[in-house]
């Protein structure tokens, strides 16, 4: 619908509204516009995500994959960062990967490897939380220091 040359300007956004809502627009009812405004705004979340994702791949350059993280705590506090993952580092990833996966525990219980992968994210990543938060924690102290003798 995006690259239709041909159709009016009308009927591409109409195209682009059928799906995101996945419903004619003429057809809607106001749940249906209560549902297409939060897809399309999950929608235009992921795309900023993506468009930020690149231009963080095209600033790095080569060598490595990049995976953006975004884990929302039952308190609605989010930790949202990108991985780089060195491509000669891929192999011992993968390894390990398969080696904790296949533990007994874990290798046969989807919904416990899931889990297990949830509380592995929120340790990792809210370890770089709380060194960020210690950091300026500490820089505002040096700074009263500084400031107040």
């Amino acid at each position: 619908a995006a690259v239709d040359e041909v159709a009016s300007d009308k009927e591409l956004l109409e195209a682009l509204v059928m799906i995101i809502a996945d419903k004619p627009a003429k057809s809607w009812t106001d749940k249906d516009l209560t549902r297409f405004e939060i897809a399309l705004s999950n929608l235009v979340r992921r795309f900023q995500n993506l468009e930020a994702l690149q231009k963080e791949v095209q600033a790095k350059g080569s060598g490595f994959e990049a995976q953006r993280i975004t884990a929302t705590e039952p308190n609605g506090k989010e930790i949202n960062e990108v991985l780089w993952i060195n491509e000669a580092d891929k192999p011992l990833i993968d390894r390990l990967i398969d080696e904790t996966l296949d533990k007994f525990e874990l290798k046969n219980d989807d919904k416990l490897r899931k889990a297990f992968a949830a509380r592995l994210i929120k340790k990792v990543l809210s370890h770089n939380t709380d060194d960020t938060q210690n950091d300026i924690d500490q820089a505002k102290s040096m700074r009263d220091q500084r400031q107040y003798g």
